[in-house]
This record gives C-alpha cells, structure tokens and sequence, in this order.
C-alpha cells in the first residue's frame, strides 16, 4: 500500500481510528438491534398471552373458518334447492299430463259404445266375469249360481251396484246360469 506523506500521518492515523470505532459502533448497533427485535418478538408474545389477544386472534380464525364452511354450505343448499325446483317442475308437468289423459279417457268413457254384434262373441267366454276396465269390479253375491234365477234378479234390481250401473247408463247385470248355451 503507498504510505501517505508524513504530514498527512497524523490525520491518516486518526481516519483509520474513527474508522474503526465506527464498525465496533455499528456491530454494537447490530447487536443491540438483533437484542431489541428478539425482546419485542417475546414481548409481543407476552402481550398477546397476557392480554388475550392471541386468543381474539384464534376466535377470530375460528370465525373465519365457520364462516367459509357456512358460505359452502349455502352454496349447496342452494344448489339443491335449484335440483328439487326442476324436479318439482317435472313432476307437476307429469302431472298435468296424466290429468289430461285422464280427462280424455274419462270424456271417451262418457260416450257409450256401440253393443258388440253377436258374431263377434265366443261361446266359451264366461260373460259374468268379463269386467270394464275402467269401472271398477262388481261385488257378486256368494255362491251366485245355486240360487234361483228369479231371487238373483230381484236382489239385482235392489242392490246398489245396479242403482250404480243404471246412473252411469250400463246395461242391468244378467246372470247366466251354467249349462245353457246363448
């Protein structure tokens, strides 16, 4: 290194000192700083145990967290209300149809139709128990065959099957007995 001239020797001399001095101040300063960071670390630390300010901050964490889980929660309800909206809307269609067939086959039942010709009829069909379909069944009396002809006709006319049949405009109920031919 080139020497400064001797003149300059003493104020060389005292830069270097002050320099010195100045990096001992400045590692002093950075301990200090580093001393005074970790006892406001501890302190912060303190504070927030001793003041229940730690605690605030879990509650407060907490909150957030049933709050989201709460939105999550509202946003499924949501959806499901929307899927049973659309199914409701379904359903009420479906039922508006089957009330419109019903209507229909209720309007087409009203229109009484034409007697069957008697070619058409077989000889081995049982006529007593050929029912409608769209009424419902008859209730018959028990053991129906063995009693007379004239006591089975007289119950008929009485009975209320055949004030029913006779309002929706049926012909009367005729029992056939067993073994004559039509």
């Amino acid at each position: 290194m080139l020497e400064p001239p001797p003149s300059a020797k003493p104020l060389a001399a005292d830069v270097d000192r002050k320099l010195e001095e100045g990096q001992k101040n400045v590692r002093l300063l950075r301990s200090e700083l580093q001393k005074l960071g970790e006892s406001l670390q501890s302190a912060e630390r303190a504070c927030c145990h001793s003041t229940s300010a730690g605690k605030l901050r879990d509650a407060l964490f907490k909150c957030d967290n049933i709050l989201a889980k709460q939105d999550q929660t509202l946003a499924e309800l949501q959806n499901n209300m929307m899927l049973v909206k659309i199914d409701m809307r379904k359903k009420a269609a479906c039922i508006a149809e089957q009330y419109q067939t019903v209507q229909k086959l209720q309007a087409a039942a009203a229109v009484p139709l034409p007697p069957p010709s008697s070619a058409k009829k077989r000889l081995c069909v049982n006529n007593e128990n050929v029912q409608p379909k769209s009424q419902p069944p008859v209730k018959r009396p028990f053991l129906h065959n063995l009693l007379t002809r004239s006591a089975a006709r007289s119950g008929l006319t009485e009975s209320p099957y055949s004030r029913i049949l006779r309002s929706r405009g049926s012909p009367p109920f005729k029992p056939m007995l067993f073994g004559k031919k039509h």
